[in-house]
């Protein structure tokens, strides 16, 4: 007894034999159906081993693809760093060189002092004029504006210093310091 149902040996042979015959129908369609479609089987499997190999292939592709661009990046990388130095190095040079300029412009300061000092008006005016036209180039410094002030003021010091100097020939006159003199009114359109 199983479950409360009574088996009789022979109703379990007969199903037996039974499910064996539709076993053996089954496997022989099964069988059937597995030589039908073992030729498409075969090649499905080759065109996956096929698609594989491809796969692999793609792949070792990339790999190369990826290196050749990390190589290209830091290349670029590179030529980008040597032209940012290039650029930096070109703004220094001109910063330096801006800087001597500004530099000779503030000892032209002193450089003036000196030749009013020593009565050489026409050197004084001429300094004086090319470091005016000079600074006019660099006014949008604030020190370079600070000389510009200045040497208008210097211009006002040799105008003073050549009135001096005229004033003095009433007491010596001395030919060739009244010709230098002569020469500085001139040059500043100061003759009649």
């Amino acid at each position: 007894k199983l479950l409360g149902i009574e088996l009789r040996l022979e109703d379990v042979d007969s199903e037996r034999l039974r499910l064996k015959s539709q076993l053996q129908v089954v496997s022989k369609k099964i069988s059937t159906l597995i030589m039908e479609k073992s030729p498409s089987y075969n090649g499905q499997i080759e065109d996956m081993d096929c698609i594989r190999d491809s796969l692999k292939e793609l792949v070792c592709k990339i790999r190369v693809i990826r290196r050749a661009l990390a190589g290209a990046q830091s290349k670029s990388r590179t030529a980008l760093a040597i032209l940012a130095n290039e650029k930096k190095k070109r703004m220094l040079k001109t910063l330096h060189s801006t800087l001597r300029i500004i530099k000779t412009l503030y000892e032209t300061e002193f450089h003036l002092r000196d030749c009013i000092e020593d009565g050489n008006f026409p050197v004084a005016i001429r300094v004086c004029l090319e470091a005016k036209e000079a600074a006019n180039t660099y006014r949008h410094f604030n020190c370079v504006s600070d000389l510009m002030t200045k040497l208008v003021g210097s211009t006002n010091l040799i105008e003073s210093a050549l009135d001096s100097a005229l004033a003095g020939f009433t007491i010596v006159f001395d030919h060739d310091r009244y010709a230098s003199v002569y020469a500085a009114f001139t040059m500043l359109n100061k003759v009649e």
